[in-house]
């Protein structure tokens, strides 16, 4: 087969101390297709440039990059958006510069069910979690116990994590046609995976091909971490492209839109304004229909941060 079957696109920003592990993980997908890799590098001031270059000059057939001299992201450029729209492959798997994939077979196992399922848009799998060392934590991505087709509600109402960004593979002529609720958003993951979910079936493997890396240093995670001000903005920007998806969707899903934007302003209020929750009927309502457990944390949260914190660390999986 002379055709390229999958584009791995791969974002990367002063990430020099993960780089050479996430490159080497496409290096050793065993798959039965041609694939490129594709790596977008925002104007980075570390050494990450350096080890780039060093695997196309290894595998120039392969590894095509991008080298911004001035970074896109901080001018409000998708740079996810503007690398896939070089992808010559039938499908894109998307990888940030800070994760891994961790089973060779990861990219055949996902163009299997594309190819025998033309319907699905997009398909992922589970994912571990390391920290920034490469410590295996006891939390994993894992939106459901068994391979199943995903329902629309749990994708928009799981925000940004119920999937790991380097689990999705994808058709690329939709990672091509993003529409404009995708655009001007801190984060492109979610609105992604509510595009793709608006257009065909979407598909879980249960199975961890991949690690995710929590709070890597050179991350948006890392050097972007929230104040209030910028939570506001967020969440406006966020309930605003939740609006416009729904009116992409010719509003078929209108009352999980709204219920999404509940959930989130719930959160925003229990982390800066956990008072303010008593006065909002909606966030009431939504804390009501909570679990117990949910509710428990909800409620260490709000009253008791420091015992939160602790419980946080010890029995969610953070450690």
């Amino acid at each position: 087969m002379n055709e390229i079957m999958v584009s791995i696109c791969c974002i990367a920003y002063n990430q020099e101390s993960y780089i050479r592990q996430t490159i080497e993980s496409f290096l050793m997908q065993e798959a039965k297709f041609k694939y490129e890799i594709l790596i977008h590098d925002d104007a980075s001031t570390d050494a990450t440039p350096l080890i780039i270059k060093e695997y196309q000059e290894k595998y120039p057939h392969l590894i095509k990059p991008i080298y911004q001299t001035e970074n896109q992201y901080s001018k409000g450029i998708s740079v996810l958006a503007l690398n896939m729209k070089r992808a010559l492959g039938k499908y894109i798997a998307i990888c940030e510069g800070d994760d891994f994939w961790i089973d060779p077979y990861k990219l055949q196992k996902q163009v299997e069910y594309l190819e025998s399922n033309p319907d699905c848009t997009l398909i992922t799998h589970a994912a571990i979690m390391v920290n920034h060392n490469g410590h295996k934590l006891r939390r994993k991505i894992q939106p459901y116990t068994e391979s199943r087709v995903c329902n629309v509600r749990d994708i928009i109402m799981g925000d940004g994590g119920f999937f790991s960004t380097n689990s999705m593979m994808f058709k690329s002529e939709l990672g091509k046609s993003l529409p404009a609720f995708y655009f001007g958003l801190p984060v492109g993951d979610y609105p992604l995976t509510i595009f793709l979910s608006l257009n065909g079936q979407v598909y879980y493997i249960n199975e961890e091909l991949s690690a995710y890396r929590i709070v890597a240093k050179g991350s948006l995670s890392a050097t972007n971490l929230f104040n209030k001000e910028r939570a506001i903005q967020v969440l406006v920007k966020i309930n605003k492209m939740l609006d416009e998806a729904d009116a992409y969707s010719n509003e078929r899903f209108t009352d999980y839109f709204k219920e999404m934007k509940v959930k989130r302003t719930f959160y925003y209020l229990l982390e800066y304004d956990g008072r303010a929750i008593k006065n909002n009927e909606e966030c009431k309502r939504f804390y009501d229909k909570l679990s117990r457990k949910e509710q428990l944390k909800s409620n260490l949260k709000c009253n008791l941060p420091v015992i939160y914190r602790i419980y946080k660390k010890h029995f969610m999986g953070w450690v």
